[in-house]
């Protein structure tokens, strides 16, 4: 497939006309991208020396150009002076995939979405894992929300509080709220993503202990490391489990087992992990917001 990828906003963040920093896992895809077959036109406004600088930005990662403006074939069938492509990838393009990275001064494009477009789950299975926020580390977009004098009864004036500011304290808490669930359905979006990804980067090794019954267990010794859901099992509880865990595992059982047998065996949880997931999310979500005064 021929695609021609933007510069600014696409592969760095937007800092014309010097070169800003590499937009996340943009180099990885890229390269996966060619190592599947696909070509790359770089196709961008800059010109002159900054068009030079974006240049040597992919020949420094060893990131192989097929052209630059222009697909070297498209002069033998037309005139054009857009450039020729199956896929454009522009974070200016209607609909592009988004997001903006602690640091970065605007949006970028999410590789992430981009690979599992192009390349499918599989490639992209290993990326998420690494990238799913976890205890301690930070989403790439911090949810900013601004400080509100009448969040709670317990913290203000309220008897002095009048209709029109306990009005606006309401729709600003509803628009965070907003915030903080979408924060949610990000991450059990990239948990689907993530989900059993050893099963298809490691069907050898999966189908070996498969047809024993899993008498033999090294793949799924392993499994249960590298995958978060399996809280039924003690070494399968991740330090950081948190409730995006817990319904990733009601989510696993129920599927396999309705598929199985159209029926479902009990699921259960440890109440000290459910506890511990409790406070983790809790934490989780403190840890990815900024109050704005």
């Amino acid at each position: 497939m021929k695609i021609a990828v933007d510069f600014d906003g696409t592969c760095v963040d937007h800092r014309y006309p010097e070169v800003g920093p590499d937009a996340p896992h943009v180099v990885n895809t890229l390269l996966k991208l060619l190592e599947a077959g696909h070509t790359l036109t770089l196709y961008t406004m800059r010109s002159a020396g900054p068009l030079q600088d974006a240049i040597d930005w992919f020949k420094n990662r060893g990131i192989h150009l097929t052209g630059i403006q222009f697909d070297p074939t498209q002069g033998s069938w037309s005139a054009s002076n857009k450039c020729y492509a199956e896929k454009y990838v522009d974070d200016a393009a209607f609909g592009a995939p988004l997001i903006k990275p602690e640091g970065f001064e605007q949006e970028c494009i999410d590789w992430l979405r981009v690979r599992e477009d192009l390349l499918g789950r599989s490639e992209t299975s290993e990326v998420v894992q690494k990238s799913l926020p976890g205890k301690g580390r930070k989403a790439e977009k911090k949810i900013v929300i601004p400080k509100s004098e009448t969040a709670d009864t317990r913290t203000c004036d309220f008897k002095n509080v009048d209709k029109e500011t306990l009005l606006s304290s309401s729709e600003q808490h509803i628009r965070d709220i907003a915030q903080g669930m979408g924060f949610f359905c990000d991450m059990l979006i990239q948990a689907s993503m993530r989900h059993d990804h050893d099963k298809i980067t490691g069907i050898n090794q999966f189908h070996e202990d498969f047809v024993t019954g899993f008498k033999q267990t090294k793949w799924w010794d392993n499994h249960r490391k590298v995958n978060r859901h399996h809280i039924e099992k003690g070494d399968g509880v991740p330090d950081d489990v948190n409730l995006i865990d817990v319904i990733e595992h009601i989510v696993d059982c129920v599927m396999a087992g309705m598929a199985r047998s159209g029926s479902v065996r009990e699921v259960t949880a440890d109440p000290k992990i459910l506890s511990r997931a409790f406070k983790n999310t809790v934490d989780l979500l403190m840890q990815n917001v900024e109050v704005k005064r």
